[in-house]
């Protein structure tokens, strides 16, 4: 199964590269794909969160008709605005390749934890 580009400082629109223990970096092999997050229309409004109808009650006409013709929406910081984002091709990777690339992956995951942890302690 293939894992999305989830490098939290990277661009999700430029090839990620890792590194082996030799040195030796490597620019992954990759495939476009539609972004999960704003579904390829490269812009989206869920800074705005979740809307009940006691939210579009207290909303007139024309502010309803705004957020539904995108009115609300915001370029997609993670796709920068095209719709599209790399996927690393996993089946294309060589084994020491992939085996690199899955232990970043697993390194970022676990500080994303370690920061989210932090954030929840006030640090």
């Amino acid at each position: 199964m293939a894992h999305g580009y989830h490098y939290a400082t990277a661009s999700r629109t430029t090839a990620p590269t890792v590194e082996l223990e030799d040195g030796t970096e490597i620019t992954l092999p990759t495939r476009w794909v539609i972004c999960s997050t704003c579904e390829g229309e490269g812009a989206h409004s869920h800074h705005v969160g979740c809307l009940t109808s006691d939210d579009f009650n207290q909303w007139d006409h024309d502010e309803i008709d705004m957020y539904f013709d995108g009115g609300f929406d915001r370029g997609c910081s993670v796709c920068e605005g095209t719709g599209k984002m790399l996927e690393v091709a996993q089946d294309r990777c060589k084994p020491e390749v992939l085996e690199a690339y899955l232990l970043d992956l697993q390194y970022e995951r676990e500080d994303a934890a370690l920061y989210a942890a932090e954030r929840r302690m006030g640090a």
